[in-house]
């Protein structure tokens, strides 16, 4: 089984400037390594291998040219005492 989202890699300044500022006032956060930031489009969920090698067949064709972004906001969830995504 897979858990899948469908996601877009961000350029290693905004890692690097998203890094900075991750999970600062979350006490006990554990923090990814930067080459794991990126943009979450989807959320998919559970998947199995016959899906996954579909989805994954789908996605490696799409093509695109830069999309310009601001990044703007931050958050955390789920609500609560113990968040576990900090997210821009």
């Amino acid at each position: 089984m897979y858990r899948l989202f469908v996601a877009i890699d961000l350029p290693e300044e905004v890692k690097e400037a998203v890094a900075g500022v991750a999970g600062r006032d979350m006490p006990g956060a554990r923090r990814v390594p930067v080459e794991q930031l990126h943009l979450t489009l989807r959320f998919i969920g559970d998947a199995d291998e016959d899906l996954f090698r579909s989805i994954k067949g789908v996605l490696g064709k799409v093509r695109s040219a830069p999309v310009p972004l601001t990044l703007k906001g931050v958050g955390r969830f789920p609500p609560g005492r113990h968040p576990r995504v900090f997210w821009v």
